[in-house]
């Protein structure tokens, strides 16, 4: 408490009384307007130190104050640069008072901490009340008056100042403050009622303006804490919140309630009744709601916050327990447990630690699945410390590929601020995402499946670059890099030259295939936003690769495969297919030269077919094209058989009674969907002439059956043209009705007109072939599938 009566006995001994009479009362408006509450609780005068650059004077009735700076304990307080000005006058219409105008003010805020710490504890809300404090008591024998000071400036900040105006009247204590970007109105008039009314601006179009608006009453005790009140803020729309948010802060007593909402939604954002008992805030049945994801969110929400003083040593300590529940959020229902400590020498080193838990109940679209995370915040200097950071899903499915279990953690803690430094380099993260085993279709698998990767935030945190290596046993690293821009992710993948026989884990397991060489490379770019989705582009090449057969090799294959995904796959990109050629295939039949042209989309439907197109170079000593096929079918696609070598197929049949030669050429056209038809209505004919001849106990064995001149026909026969129409059923059937226009090697100028229709199941046929069984068996059910269809 301000001892006036030894103030005076000071300032006596100088000759001029009336200066010294101002200069004190402009000590305390100094003291009263710009200390806090507990200067005038432990204040000393005698620590305070006032040096005037000038003397007094007296200008048009008014007390012109010099220059001035006031400090405590050889530190500056603050610093009066230009003149004041004090005069007794009527002001806004009130009847005469004194009023003090300071052009200029400068406050340095190290030295008024230092006068204004507590020697005792504060009086916590529960226990017994205190009397008043001394600064209201000293508040109350003033005189009415009123301070202005035009500009104050902090020693940090001198190039915005703020302005305050400070009445104090019989009705209460008023105050005016303004600022570019900040205006308020502070009164505490009569019954102890507090009022305040502000708004601000900002220069930054990601934090909000907004309005503020409190009213509260303090009892006659003037504790802490008023009694009772409201306070209101309303917070104008920004880039991140679209909304006008309004915060709405009532209590009576220890108890109340928190409420967030906004015009545009029905449900409040946040309803939380609280209730404030033996030193902790409870908080037993708050419900929030989000409605701003892809789907609405909401829950139920505890808390609970312990607030202790430490009595070893000065400080605060405090403990919040949280509970929320999520309900049918993007991972089904969760639980959400939050706790933090928070602990404090002093408010400017206030450290918060932090630890969660987060479960879900394993329903739709997830199975169980957990997440747990520690770490440290500093309110202070933005800093966010993350230690540690798990979360795990027991199994998991997406389309044909299924995981158990799948594991994300943070390789190494990592601090973020908010925002990061210019002068410091950018924030790294270290994470890694494993699954002991990664399942295939086809019952195949990858074990041991390991992505490592690190994610570097921008100086804004607008931008994220992050890197990727997939590892995975047998496999050489699937490397990717990329970045988050704009709420776009960028990036892209390749593989480096892996060898083609280490893919040999990734083929069915019924597949008779052995990868013996050949080099694969890959690369991909991705684009993904919630606008355009995901967008994969990318190449795929196979240079020199040979495969081993049950009974055959395939021999310099080189694949070109460029590809992309949106929603869909799709083969080729703008003019230029996916592409497959065959140096060599031997089995049966040798094919050479094999070359196949894939574009389109998988799977493929009316509006985004696939089409095909290839050749065969080399086969039976002919030549087999097809121009053209698109799925789904809206015409036959069509097979051309060039110049096909008799010898060779008569050869693959294992027919030594019946020697055929000659080459025939033909175009079948053929049908993958159709209910009834695999060809239908094709078409044979010979390109050079045909000799058919029948081993001499076969001709005898025939005798009997077609008589003695027709049996000698057969014997040797030369067909000059032959025509023949070929069918082909889903079921097998295979039809022909073949006309014959040939004479006999007896009897060369005889012509003989020959119609032959033949009918077999290609099922039988192929049986007596010398084709291995399991290929044999994969097309008899090819077979089978395709003739149950309706």
């Amino acid at each position: 408490m301000i001892d006036v009566v030894k103030i005076s006995q000071i300032l006596k001994k100088i000759s001029w009384i009336i200066i010294g009479t101002l200069l004190s009362l402009l000590l305390a408006l100094t003291a009263l307007w710009f200390a806090l509450p507990a200067l005038f609780a432990h204040w000393n005068p005698l620590g305070l130190q006032c040096q005037c650059q000038g003397r007094l004077s007296l200008s048009q009735r008014k007390l012109v104050i010099p220059p001035l700076q006031l400090m405590y304990q050889g530190k500056r307080l603050l610093i009066m640069p230009t003149a004041a000005r004090l005069s007794h006058q009527a002001v806004e219409g009130h009847k005469q008072r004194w009023q003090l105008i300071i052009p200029q003010l400068i406050i340095y805020s190290q030295p008024w901490k230092t006068l204004l710490a507590p020697t005792r504890t504060s009086t916590p809300l529960a226990e017994a009340p205190a009397p008043p404090p001394q600064w209201l008591i000293l508040l109350r024998k003033l005189l009415h008056g009123q301070l202005v000071v035009e500009q104050c400036y902090w020693e940090t900040d001198t190039t915005t100042p703020l302005s305050l105006q400070l009445s104090h009247r019989e009705t209460g204590l008023y105050a005016d403050i303004r600022h570019p970007l900040f205006q308020g109105e502070v009164s505490l008039i009569a019954q102890r009622r507090l009022q305040i009314k502000a708004h601000w601006q900002t220069n930054h179009p990601q934090y909000p303006a907004g309005q503020l608006q409190s009213k509260c009453q303090f009892d006659k005790y003037w504790r802490a804490w008023p009694s009772h009140g409201q306070l209101q803020i309303a917070l104008q729309p920004t880039q991140q919140l679209p909304n006008v948010y309004q915060l709405l802060l009532q209590w009576q007593e220890q108890q109340g309630k928190l409420q967030i909402s906004t015009k545009q939604d029905k449900e409040l954002l946040l309803d939380l009744p609280w209730q404030w008992k033996n030193k902790q805030l409870q908080c037993q049945s708050g419900d929030w709601f989000w409605p701003y994801g892809p789907k609405p969110l909401s829950g139920s929400l505890q808390l609970q916050w312990i607030n202790q003083r430490q009595a070893n040593k000065p400080g605060y300590y405090g403990q919040l327990r949280s509970h929320w529940q999520l309900n049918e959020s993007p991972w089904g229902n969760a639980m959400l447990q939050l706790n933090a400590q928070l602990a404090a020498v002093e408010l400017k080193k206030i450290l918060i630690h932090w630890d969660y838990q987060l479960s879900g109940d394993g329903k739709i679209p997830l199975p169980s699945w957990q997440s747990q995370g520690q770490g440290s915040y500093c309110p202070l200097q933005q800093q966010l410390v993350l230690k540690r950071l798990t979360a795990n899903i027991d199994s998991w499915k997406w389309g044909l590929l299924q995981g158990e279990p799948l594991r994300l953690s943070l390789q190494k803690p990592m601090t973020v601020c908010f925002p990061i430094p210019q002068n410091q380099p950018p924030s790294t993260s270290y994470w890694q995402l494993t699954t002991r085993q990664l399942q295939l279709p086809h019952q195949r698998s990858l074990r041991q499946l390991v992505i490592n990767g690190e994610i570097q935030a921008s100086t804004t945190l607008q931008q994220l670059t992050w890197r990727g290596v997939l590892q995975a046993a047998g496999l050489k690293p699937l490397q990717g890099q990329g970045t988050w821009k704009n709420q776009q992710f960028l990036g892209e993948l390749w593989w480096k030259q892996q060898p083609l026989a280490a893919l040999q884990s990734l083929l069915p397991a019924k597949l008779p295939w052995q990868l013996k060489q050949g080099l694969l490379t890959t690369r991909a770019t991705i684009n993904a936003s919630a606008v355009d989705r995901v967008n994969l582009q990318g190449h795929l090449r196979l240079q020199r690769g040979a495969v081993s057969l049950p009974e055959g090799t395939i021999k310099g294959i080189t694949l070109d495969i460029p590809f992309s995904w949106q929603q869909q796959w799709r083969l080729g990109q703008g003019q230029r297919p996916a592409r497959l050629l065959i140096d060599e295939l031997q089995q049966q039949v040798t094919l050479r030269q094999v070359a196949l042209n894939a574009r389109g989309s998988l799977p493929y439907q009316s509006t985004s077919p696939l089409q095909f197109c290839g050749e065969i170079s080399e086969v039976l000593g002919g030549k087999i094209t097809l121009p053209w096929l698109q799925l789904p079918q809206q015409r036959p696609g069509l097979l051309t058989l060039t110049a096909i070598d008799l010898a060779q197929l008569t050869g693959l049949l294992g027919q030594r009674q019946w020697q055929l030669t000659g080459k025939i050429s033909g175009k079948l056209p053929f049908y993958i969907e159709d209910p009834r038809w695999l060809i239908h209505q094709g078409y044979l004919w010979n390109s050079t002439p045909l000799n058919s001849v029948l081993d001499p106990i076969l001709a005898n064995n025939l005798r009997p059956q077609v008589g003695e001149q027709v049996a000698d026909w057969l014997t040797h026969l030369i067909i000059h043209q032959a025509q023949i129409q070929l069918q082909l059923d889903t079921l097998g059937k295979l039809t022909l009705d073949s006309t014959l226009h040939a004479v006999t090697a007896q009897q060369p100028s005889q012509p003989i007109h020959l119609r032959y229709r033949h009918q077999e199941n290609l099922l039988t046929l192929w049986r007596s072939l010398k084709a291995s069984r399991s290929l044999q068996q994969q097309i008899e059910q090819q077979t089978s599938s395709i003739s149950r269809k309706p």
